[in-house]
């Protein structure tokens, strides 16, 4: 296993957070506190992310949501009612931090913590910190980030990473319900990829397997290392194979993955598909970022053919009058042969580069369609 960073992501509410120097001495600690003046902002952060958050760092006089207060000691008991709200989704442990000698001398106040520490302002910081990692570190998620994910750091899909190896550290090789996630993971990746400029092809969210054949394509190998083209493949076709239902004539069953990895035939598919996608992750995380070289990848992208691989989703009519299905035109002539009217699914099954109206807006244009009927 490659040795991380052992990062920790903690939010620091308190109004004259610039007045002290905390952040350049966490960060030789590999802690980096987002500071927040008001309590109502750090609490929404939490809330958005709740899975990135490993601490807060509260100031018992601190302000709630604007400078018009009085910072005083009912805004930090505010903050601390709403992280006890937010323990049932997952815990974050909270530290008092406090330069008020008002405070630092109330002992009604200490005995309201419960016997949680307060810690003096300019004095305690070093002790501060090193709690902060102490306790974090007690936790599940923190545990699973610093084995597995700290060297990727993708806060979009942390979530998501975590409960795939949370599942693998619980031993659970045979549950396949892991598969899904992963499957969600790879759909987040593809639009990262389209966005990017590499995968030229629309992802749509159910052509997953065309997207990972087109950047298995050899022009692309320059950019997209041999092992990653086929670990692609390898996730998409088993991940989608374990997740989906499919019809029989006996009812609704799962796929083969499915069944293999349930039954305890396939005990290492889990973890192998996993690290397969964390490699894939790794790559994504190291494509280059200059905007040359990403010009040079797209127009390779955008020079391979799309002959053969289907543009499927809604067809759709814009504000200029032209149907489409994602980034191809459909002529109104072939509507009618096809039968399929505007808000229809469909599957482009052949396209060519747009050289009719459009083109200016749609890089592709319709030669054969059909309509798709969901299962």
């Amino acid at each position: 296993m490659m040795e991380n960073s052992g990062i920790y992501n903690v939010i620091w509410i308190d109004d004259k957070y610039e007045e002290i120097d905390l952040l350049g001495n966490a960060e030789q600690d590999n802690i980096f506190i987002t500071p927040f003046k008001y309590g109502k902002d750090g609490i929404s952060a939490i809330q958005s992310n709740i899975e990135f958050w490993d601490g807060v760092i509260i100031d018992v006089k601190c302000l709630w949501a604007s400078d018009e207060e009085v910072d005083r000691v009912d805004n930090f008991h505010r903050i601390k009612e709403e992280l006890l709200v937010l323990k049932g989704k997952r815990p974050i442990p909270f530290f008092v931090y406090s330069g008020q000698p008002d405070v630092l001398s109330d002992e009604s106040f200490k005995k309201s913590l419960n016997g949680r520490k307060l810690y003096r302002k300019n004095l305690d910081e070093e002790a501060l910190l090193k709690d902060l990692k102490n306790e974090a570190d007690r936790l599940p998620e923190v545990q699973i980030r610093h084995k597995y994910l700290d060297y990727i750091d993708i806060p979009d899909i942390s979530k998501e990473l975590t409960e795939v190896f949370m599942a693998i550290e619980k031993g659970s090789d045979d549950n396949p319900l892991v598969f899904p996630i992963m499957r969600f993971i790879l759909n987040w990746l593809m639009d990262r990829l389209n966005e990017y400029g590499i995968l030229a092809l629309k992802h749509t969210g159910t052509n997953i397997n065309a997207c990972s054949v087109f950047l298995g394509k050899k022009e692309l190998a320059d950019f997209i290392p041999v092992h990653i083209q086929r670990s692609l493949h390898s996730c998409v076709e088993i991940c989608n194979n374990g997740s989906h239902w499919i019809d029989t004539a006996k009812g609704s069953v799962r796929q083969e993955v499915y069944n293999a990895v349930n039954s305890g035939m396939a005990p290492f598919l889990i973890r192998s598909t996993a690290f397969e996608l964390m490699n894939i992750l790794m790559w994504y995380k190291q494509l280059p970022k200059d905007a040359s070289t990403r010009s040079i990848i797209k127009q390779i992208a955008d020079n391979i053919s799309l002959d053969g691989f289907y543009i499927e989703g809604l067809l759709l009519r814009d504000e200029r009058g032209y149907y489409h299905c994602e980034n191809c035109t459909v002529s109104p002539k072939l509507m009618r042969e096809k039968n399929v009217h505007e808000k229809d699914k469909i599957r482009v099954i052949k396209s060519g580069n747009n050289t009719q109206l459009g083109k200016e807006y749609y890089d592709r244009f319709a030669i054969d369609i059909e309509k798709v009927f969901d299962r």
